[in-house]
């Protein structure tokens, strides 16, 4: 009895066909994870284009912010130690970044806070593109 089980069950895996190889799996459409990034794109062009406007040196606080990075960039006063500074030591970090790395001019001053915006309203793109879906993406980014 137990010679033609197992002589059965020899004959059904012969018998049986090769397993066929998987189905390649479904390319999701590209369409729209590329209409999502365009979106994001017009959104960040079109602030690009209203942000333009302001590319010049403003009456106010916030050319003293400049001049404090490039004393600490170029002379090594400390902020805290040698000047009154108000705000978290970060706040000067890029402003000192600048300073070391190119001229302050009114346009690379100004994008410091146009490319900070830029690249949060970037990670924000990410984020809710993965949570949410891809129009709220654009929307997230766009707000």
């Amino acid at each position: 009895m137990d010679e033609r089980i197992v002589t059965n069950i020899a004959e059904a895996q012969e018998n049986e066909a090769p397993p066929s190889p998987p189905a390649p799996a479904e390319r999701p459409p590209r369409l729209p994870e590329a209409m999502a990034w365009v979106g994001f794109f017009l959104v960040l062009l079109g602030y690009l284009i209203i942000k333009s406007y302001s590319l010049h040196w403003e009456v106010g606080d916030e050319n003293i912010y400049l001049y404090m990075a490039r004393a600490s960039a170029d002379h090594g006063v400390w902020f805290y130690r040698d000047f009154f500074f108000a705000h978290p030591p970060l706040h000067l970090l890029p402003g000192v970044l600048l300073a070391k790395f190119s001229e302050t001019t009114p346009f690379t001053a100004r994008l410091i806070p146009v490319g900070a915006t830029a690249l949060g309203a970037f990670f924000i793109f990410l984020l809710a593109r993965r949570r949410t879906g891809r129009l709220a993406a654009v929307a997230a980014a766009a707000l």
